[in-house]
């Protein structure tokens, strides 16, 4: 039988002394290449997409972005197999229920990792099984249990092969055209990425944010005029100037909510 290839590995953890940890263990297993070690979310995000690693060692807290959002915005392009580390135990039984991700305790051992990188081994050697690991991947990484908190403070968008983190607080608007999404911050900067808006709507506080149409959601407390149009249609005008039409279907609920606001 031939050697097996190395496998390439990506660690990110915040802390100089746990990514040295993790060098440790990998280098006593071998037949694997670390290609990157990240120190917050955003890097992690940013490096997956640069070194394509097999297996990313995400810790669940970072700065920027914690292992949850960092899986939320990894292309489709590449998604390695995510394995996340953490010094708290909080998390695992919904990762072992889900079958979805492999979890490490910290201080990691030895064992544990290897079969780690033998079952990542696997999933990246039958094609369909790795498929089917990231449509769970990706059911985690959406669903509510898999945040402290289930409405964002910050949306990571994959813009020119970087990540940008918009915060919620200066978002204005978004709007969909066709598989494109602009979003408008309240100083009336765009971004256009490719997401969907049923998945940005589930993110954003109902409190705060309002859909009003098929293809727009605006803040709330932002719309400083509503007037209507022909055939009973409806605009509303946010403070920063841009204007969206609100759909018959959604007109009322539209006027109800700025009436208790």
């Amino acid at each position: 039988m031939g050697e097996k290839k190395s496998f390439k590995i990506l660690i990110a953890d915040d802390e100089r002394p746990a990514r040295g940890y993790l060098r440790d263990l990998l280098e006593q297993i071998g037949g694997t290449e670390i290609v990157a070690e990240a120190v917050n979310g955003l890097d992690a995000a940013e490096k997956i997409l640069l070194f394509e690693p097999d297996l990313a060692l995400l810790d669940m807290s970072m700065p920027l972005m914690n292992g949850i959002e960092v899986v939320q915005c990894l292309s489709d392009d590449w998604i390695p197999d995510v394995a996340f580390v953490t010094a708290h135990d909080d998390f695992a039984v919904t990762a072992f229920e889900l079958d979805a991700i492999d979890y490490l305790l910290k201080p990691v051992e030895l064992e544990r990792l290897k079969l780690t990188i033998e079952r990542a081994r696997e999933r990246r050697r039958l094609k369909n099984s790795h498929l089917d690991y990231l449509d769970r991947l990706r059911k985690v990484a959406e669903s509510p249990q898999s945040s402290e908190c289930r409405y964002a403070s910050r949306i990571p968008l994959r813009i020119s092969g970087r990540i940008m983190l918009i915060e919620v607080s200066d978002l204005a608007s978004v709007e969909a055209d066709g598989e494109l999404l602009s979003f408008r911050t309240i100083d009336r900067q765009k971004h256009v990425v490719n997401r969907r808006l049923k998945e940005i709507e589930e993110k954003l506080d109902p409190e705060k944010f309002i859909r009003v149409s098929r293809s727009a959601i605006v803040k709330l407390d932002l719309v400083s005029e509503i007037s209507p149009g022909r055939h009973g249609s409806w605009t509303v005008t946010l403070s920063n100037g841009d204007k969206f039409g609100v759909s018959r279907g959604r007109s009322a609920e539209v006027r109800n909510r700025l009436m208790e606001t």
